[in-house]
């Protein structure tokens, strides 16, 4: 074997295991397969001789079999030496190889703090810095003494930003061109819980107006409002996250208002499924005077065909308690012909077609139409990301519809964090169509803190 392993190699391959006269000889041959990279031949000899150092053993089922028997190998080993640090060392690196993150740390922190590797704790933390904000915080509860100190602040300012306990004061719009129908003020105290699910209270105070401003209409008037609102999300269920809120105003006439809200999403790797379901008094002067309701359900299903391709499908459905309805459904497509970490820029087309029980584009008591078909196309853009300071998504679209003029619309969503721990908030949606139409904005501060 010493002088022409290639050969000894070759002329083991068909030789019975630990064949009686070859056992002396088992070890060296057993090395010699690892040293060709014939784990399992390796593996088959090493089980008759127990003088094959376990770290061989456990480097071997490494690589053999996608290091499916390597947990078992290792446990029946520590289970008769439970202070053999070298073995537990040799081990949370070979995890570390693996992709196993948890399983190294969890190994980790049964060796004794003086006894670590100080190049495991190096690699270590490397992977923990690789992984996502949320993961790091995740690793840094599991395994803070294994973690650098400057990761730990890092990841403490980081979850405090996103997972932080907050106060904040948001106020929203829906108007008529420029006209408000619907104006709030919001509140808010928000908190995670130890499972990094989210509970929001909130104080809300609005106003309600009237829409035909040169008309005398019995019940178009408004209402001011005041209510209470909860809310909660469960954010710790990553795959398939929902919320859940109810809201209840008061108005000065005395007359008492309820609002519920649901969702779920159903995320995968390349697609998105959402459901939502509300009911609401309809959000106008009119609506609040005449008690209607909107019942509302939406579905939206996306798919990311690539880092640059993304296409949306949607269908929502309302049912108002004056007995009409409308139903609208739809498909979005964007493409990034620009698409870097902080910017991206493309086009976008959509079209759209809705189909409704009566005829009420002047607004009142809400807005809705019989008949309403439209498609068009415009830009998209995205200036930051998720965890950037300054994150603005926004587009303009042009659009064609049946026996309609064409008209324009611009959204977007702005945050931006202008200290630490302090962010504004701003989401617009505007329509420039002559006949009534709800265009909506919304402009929020919040403050993060432990």
């Amino acid at each position: 074997m010493v002088n022409d392993p290639e050969k000894a190699v070759e002329e083991l391959q068909d030789i019975e295991t630990c064949r009686p006269d070859l056992i002396r000889l088992s070890k060296n041959i057993a090395l010699l397969f690892a040293q060709y990279t014939q784990y399992q031949k390796a593996l088959d000899w090493s089980t008759c001789t127990n003088t094959i150092p376990i770290s061989k053993l456990l480097d071997w089922n490494l690589e053999f079999a996608n290091g499916r028997y390597l947990n078992k190998v290792y446990a029946n080993h520590i289970e008769k030496n439970p202070r053999d640090y070298n073995t537990m060392n040799h081990m949370v690196k070979l995890l570390l190889l693996k992709g196993d993150v948890d399983g190294a740390g969890e190994i980790a922190m049964t060796i004794p703090p003086s006894q670590i590797d100080t190049d495991f704790k190096i690699a270590f933390n490397n992977e923990v810095k690789a992984e996502s904000d949320d993961k790091q915080s995740l690793y840094i509860s599991k395994f803070k003494i294994l973690m650098d100190d400057a990761i730990v602040k890092k990841s403490e300012i980081e979850a405090r930003k996103k997972k932080g306990h907050s106060i904040g004061l948001t106020s929203s719009a829906i108007a008529d061109e420029f006209n408000p129908t619907l104006f709030n003020n919001a509140f808010n105290f928000g908190f995670y819980n130890k499972k990094l699910d989210f509970h929001q209270f909130s104080i809300v105070q609005g106003t309600a107006y009237s829409v035909l401003k040169d008309t005398l209409v019995p019940n178009d008037i408004g209402r001011d409002l005041l209510g209470v609102e909860y809310m909660y999300k469960k954010e710790s269920n990553e795959k398939s996250p929902f919320y859940v809120g109810a809201k209840v105003e008061l108005d000065n006439f005395n007359k008492l208002f309820f609002h519920v809200k649901s969702g779920i999403d159903f995320i995968g790797d390349n697609n998105k499924s959402s459901l939502a379901l509300k009911a609401n008094p309809v959000t106008t002067g009119p609506g609040y005077d005449l008690n209607i309701y909107d019942i509302q359900v939406k579905a939206t299903q996306e798919f990311e065909y690539s880092s640059n391709l993304n296409h949306e499908f949607y269908v929502k459905g309302d049912y108002y308690t004056d007995s009409q309805y409308y139903a609208l459904g739809g498909t979005r497509l964007e493409y990034n012909l620009i698409n870097l970490d902080k910017f991206k820029l493309g086009p976008l087309a959509e079209g759209a077609y809705g189909v409704g029980s009566e005829n009420r584009r002047n607004g009142f008591p809400y807005w809705q139409t019989e008949d309403r078909l439209f498609a068009g196309g415009g830009l998209q853009l995205q200036l930051g990301n998720e965890d950037s300071d300054f994150n603005l998504k926004s587009d303009f679209s042009l659009f064609a519809e049946q026996d309609e003029p064409t008209f324009q619309r611009y959204e977007g969503e702005l945050s931006y964090r202008i200290k630490n721990f302090t962010t504004i908030n701003l989401n617009y949606s505007y329509f420039t169509i002559d006949q009534f139409f709800s265009n909506a904005v919304q402009l929020g501060i919040q403050y993060n803190f432990k």
